[in-house]
């Protein structure tokens, strides 16, 4: 039960009322959100990913896009393991790997596990819109207000 409800509020944070995204828009939808398993969500999670936008605190309270924050924020996932991210020329690289997040390991709840740990704090669990977008979800099973971080598949 704990991990269905966890889910919907996942769910929530990014599901809005517009289908049309703008890089200044923070009312997310999603039509086609992907179930996978761990080495589907590891084969797309391979690749280069552009940062939108994010929005955090409880309800989502606030969002902050790319443009508003002048930022250009990159994360690139090799099938090797390792990760490359790139915030506005700063560098940083480190290993990664998904491990279940489920603190009762009662369900298969996925979430990305790295070090160094700097922006993969509590194991925020990757979700999937049509194999070009990624939600990375704070792990609601540590932190209840966190954020969601979306991006576009380069």
């Amino acid at each position: 039960m704990k991990i269905l409800l966890g889910l919907l509020f996942a769910l929530s944070l990014v599901s809005c009322k517009k289908e049309n995204n703008t890089d200044n828009d923070c009312n997310w939808m999603c039509n086609d959100m992907l179930v996978l398993d761990s080495l589907q969500i590891r084969n797309n999670l391979t690749g280069t990913w552009l940062w939108k936008r994010s929005n955090g605190g409880l309800a989502g309270e606030t969002c902050q896009t790319a443009s508003q924050a002048d930022r250009v924020v990159t994360l690139t996932f090799a099938s090797n393991g390792t990760y490359i991210k790139i915030d506005n020329g700063q560098q940083t690289t480190g290993i990664w790997q998904l491990t279940n997040v489920d603190p009762d390991m009662e369900n298969k709840v996925w979430g990305i596990s790295a070090a160094p740990e700097d922006w993969f704090t509590y194991n925020p669990i990757p979700q999937f819109c049509s194999n070009i977008r990624l939600y990375l979800v704070s792990n609601y099973f540590i932190i209840a207000d966190g954020g969601t971080g979306e991006y576009e598949k380069q």
